[in-house]
């Protein structure tokens, strides 16, 4: 089976999802506390933030991948490092101005687990169990859930379902470069 490059997935996603996006006004603004304590699989952003992708401790939070892409080599100098878990695809990049950034995450199943402010939810759960949130209109007619931090418009979770059943299609987190 042929790998996608999470950091080319990142850059697709992150350009569709921009474009699809209305007003910031329709996004879950949280505090920078609350964000970074959003938990992937009971570890948070931070956590995750901290280790800059290095792969050892990238495997003490969530364990032996299925699959590492080392260090692809990018023409503008972007070096990236993915790792695949069962149900988890996460991206970090190198560029000449930083290192280490968490490029972001794809929850692809529902084994994987998110905990937002204390609530818990998988691919496959009803929207209901985050109560009361701003749903996004996208442009293409789709909504979406979207998180992020007060300080930053450039950095988002995103939870997308489908809006007969409410039930959570996908997540993904993402940083607009």
């Amino acid at each position: 089976m042929k790998k996608i490059s999470i950091i080319i997935l990142c850059l697709v996603i992150t350009t569709t999802i921009n474009a699809q996006i209305k007003p910031l006004s329709t996004i879950n603004e949280l505090t920078a506390n609350q964000f970074e304590n959003i938990k992937l699989n009971g570890v948070t952003l931070k956590s995750i933030w901290d280790t800059s992708g290095n792969e050892d401790a990238i495997k003490n939070l969530f364990g032996e991948p299925t699959y590492i892409n080392k260090q692809s080599e990018f023409a503008d100098g972007v070096i990236s490092r993915e790792f695949y878990f069962d149900g988890i695809e996460m991206g970090f990049y190198n560029s000449f101005s930083s290192m280490g950034n968490l490029g972001g995450f794809k929850i692809t199943s529902s084994t994987p687990s998110i905990t937002i402010n204390g609530i818990t939810i998988k691919i496959g759960d009803n929207i209901s169990k985050l109560g009361n949130v701003v749903i996004t209109n996208m442009t293409t007619g789709g909504k979406s859930i979207v998180y992020s931090p007060d300080y930053d418009e450039t950095t988002f979770l995103a939870i997308e379902f489908d809006e007969s059943s409410g039930t959570i299609q996908e997540i993904i987190y993402y940083v607009l470069t």
